[in-house]
């Protein structure tokens, strides 16, 4: 190949079409699963579209870390923006702001928000009473409405106390016969939060909490999918690689970490050159993710024959790279043949069962039952970690 066809080629992915459409910052058009969330958001803030200046809104949004708090406010607030937008008259402006990155300052986060107005605007020499005055007078003055999501709120509420909920929440009781022109959500990962709230601060918040569960494996799945129609090339991943994904994270409900392993994986396959992201690109990817100690210290204490079993799994992944999980009975027989190999007289059927449920109690392996597309139900094996790594590590403790 040419230096100008090398150059040509430089920075061409066999994998992705867009990656930014994986960064943890991406608000996408369609959140999965969070259809009725976002139904309970536009119910408690169309007012501000309907009877602008009549309406001031309030929620609060609750979930675990990945159970798309952030995507589904901004998403809703982009969202509602546009719906202003197609009013004609309606200037209506949607601002997001982490109060972990102002460090939970009232008057940080306010003059955070005033600069999205006037992006000159002093960034010291106010109080946090006097920029929410100052805040409202923009308002004013820019016949502006806002919709104001206070991301990670624990951390503004731990730092300054109840009193700036309050201020925030009741600062249109002091503007007798003006619009009401602040809708505000709140974002929180634990409700217990609002047990520090005093009842006056609650009274105005607790009509409208939206609680987010953790998703469930096939509701990964589905986002998973969806991501990768949006950032990888056409058929760059299997649904097998998918599935295996939405397993792993499985037990945490984590749609932010699912995606950060998509895309190592995705990255992972690149670095190989392959044209697809392959099961052990996904063992690679969260394996990445660093061992647990405990794994390496059972990996140690367990018998000659539950390593044999084990490398008999690995043996059986490697064989099939575009498989997630491979059946109970490939591995006995390849178990059968590793013994043949070290001059081991192979272990029973039952004895096998009562190896493998040890290797999946501590971690070793996966195992789950066959769902669609096979015929009967079967024990099926799968692995976490790396064949490759997980080979190496068994050999070597042999």
């Amino acid at each position: 190949m040419s230096s100008y066809a090398s150059i040509k080629n430089l920075g061409r992915s066999s994998i992705f079409e867009d990656e930014g459409k994986l960064d943890v910052s991406y608000v996408p058009p369609m959140l999965p699963h969070r259809e009725s969330q976002y139904g309970s958001l536009l119910q408690t803030f169309r007012g501000i579209i309907d009877n602008p200046g009549k309406v001031g809104p309030k929620a609060i949004i609750v979930g675990r870390i990945g159970t798309g708090k952030t995507a589904l406010s901004q998403r809703f607030g982009l969202d509602l923006e546009a719906m202003a937008k197609e009013r004609g008259s309606l200037r209506l402006q949607y601002v997001h702001v982490n109060c972990h990155l102002l460090r939970g300052s009232l008057a940080l986060i306010l003059t955070e928000v005033i600069s999205r107005f006037f992006p000159n605007f002093p960034r010291r020499g106010l109080s946090s009473e006097e920029l929410l005055q100052t805040l409202m007078k923009v308002l004013d003055e820019e016949d502006a409405y806002l919709l104001l999501a206070l991301d990670d709120a624990e951390v503004l509420i731990q730092r300054e106390g109840p009193a700036s909920l309050y201020d925030l929440t009741r600062i249109h009781e002091g503007r007798l016969n003006k619009p009401l022109r602040l809708g505000l959500i709140l974002i929180l990962r634990e409700a217990w939060v609002l047990s520090t709230l005093d009842q006056a601060t609650l009274s105005t918040l607790q009509r409208n909490i939206i609680r987010l569960p953790a998703y469930g494996r096939n509701e990964l799945f589905d986002i998973l999918r969806y991501r990768a129609s949006l950032a990888l090339k056409k058929n760059a991943i299997s649904e097998e690689s998918l599935g295996l994904i939405a397993d792993l994270c499985a037990s945490e409900g984590d749609a932010r970490f699912a995606i950060e392993i998509l895309l190592r994986a995705g990255k992972g396959a690149e670095r190989y050159g392959n044209q697809r992201v392959l099961p052990e690109h996904v063992r690679e990817a969260y394996g990445s993710l660093g061992y647990p100690p405990s794994l390496l210290d059972y990996l140690r204490s367990i018998g000659l024959h539950e390593k044999l079993l084990l490398l008999a799994v690995v043996k059986e992944l490697q064989a099939s790279p575009e498989k997630a999980y491979v059946t109970m009975g490939s591995v006995e027989r390849s178990y059968n043949m590793v013994c043949e190999e070290r001059g081991e007289q192979p272990r029973s059927h039952t004895q096998l069962w009562k190896y493998m449920a040890t290797l999946s109690a501590i971690g070793l392996v996966s195992t789950k039952i066959s769902g669609e597309g096979q015929r009967g139900k079967t024990t099926l094996i799968g692995m976490h970690y790396p064949a490759s790594s997980m080979e190496k590590a068994v050999l070597e403790n042999l």
